[in-house]
């Protein structure tokens, strides 16, 4: 099954003999958000069914006004989604309106009508429907009802007790400790950009629309999103390279090893600190 994005309201035809579907937001997409997927993907498997993510954009807090630094936003979210076994992603568009929406009309418009769910996961801190009513026991007794199944897959815990979550990934990408956030990422905190010359001959890319790291200097794996930007007349750049952050700009020197100019978007893979700010 080709990979397909669907916009709230859509028709989803690939879900006509039902479908399996993990509900969340997923921003960054953590190891807890993967025991979630990791579980759906292989309850699809089993029973012949696609897998569809259900999240929502933006953010329901952006819409009452709390601003949320993004880890992913929406299309690389929906990439990685890709790259961890979703067939579908069905993206709600949050308003205040759509606020109003009662659990029971979510199960029913979008659980049932749209995806003919047959089994949905969940975090079992879930919270859905008019001011956060419903939750992993009223969605079971819902399905209970309209026969589908529902399982809630326990928090994944980091080693001081504390639940995994974005918001502790953002945290620690506030502080500089890039080594433990990336440990709950379970890969590189990676970021996308286009970068250009400055008059110092930087190449400098504007980040701030990522949750922010902390003012320093970091090693990044260096990825062309297109193949042709990397074939210069000096031949492949070195793809472990080093940046300075600096208040959402990166910034890579003049030096020999710089690349050059892309034409189109680069991903940069952080693995690495060199040296943090003290600011």
């Amino acid at each position: 099954m080709d990979f397909k994005i669907y916009r709230h309201t859509s028709p989803v035809p690939e879900t006509t003999n039902g479908s399996v579907v993990a509900i969340g937001n997923f921003d960054g997409l953590h190891l807890g958000h993967r025991a979630v997927l990791d579980a759906a993907k292989n309850t699809a498997q089993n029973q012949g069914l696609p897998l569809c993510v259900v999240t929502f954009e933006p953010h329901p807090k952006e819409v009452f006004g709390i601003h949320v630094p993004r880890l992913t936003p929406f299309d690389e979210k929906a990439q990685s989604m890709r790259e961890v076994g979703a067939d579908l992603v069905y993206a709600i568009h949050f308003t205040k309106d759509y606020a109003k929406t009662s659990a029971e009309e979510f199960v029913q418009e979008t659980l049932i009508d749209t995806l003919n769910v047959k089994h949905v996961f969940i975090g079992e801190d879930f919270a859905f429907g008019k001011n956060r009513a419903g939750n992993p026991q009223s969605l079971s007794d819902l399905g209970a009802n309209k026969d589908f199944a529902v399982t809630a897959i326990p928090e994944v815990l980091c080693e001081d007790g504390v639940k995994l979550a974005s918001t502790r990934v953002r945290d620690l990408l506030k502080q500089g400790k890039l080594e433990e956030a990336n440990s709950f990422l379970g890969r590189a905190y990676e970021i996308r950009t286009h970068l250009q010359e400055d008059e110092m001959l930087n190449l400098v890319g504007d980040i701030s629309n990522y949750a922010p790291l902390k003012n320093g200097v970091y090693w990044v794996k260096f990825i062309y999103n297109d193949p042709s930007d990397g074939q210069g007349e000096d031949g492949d750049h070195p793809e472990n390279l080093m940046c300075a952050v600096i208040n959402g700009k990166v910034k890579f020197p003049p030096v020999n090893e710089r690349p050059g100019v892309p034409n189109h978007t680069v991903t940069l893979q952080f693995f690495d600190v060199y040296e943090l700010s003290s600011k």
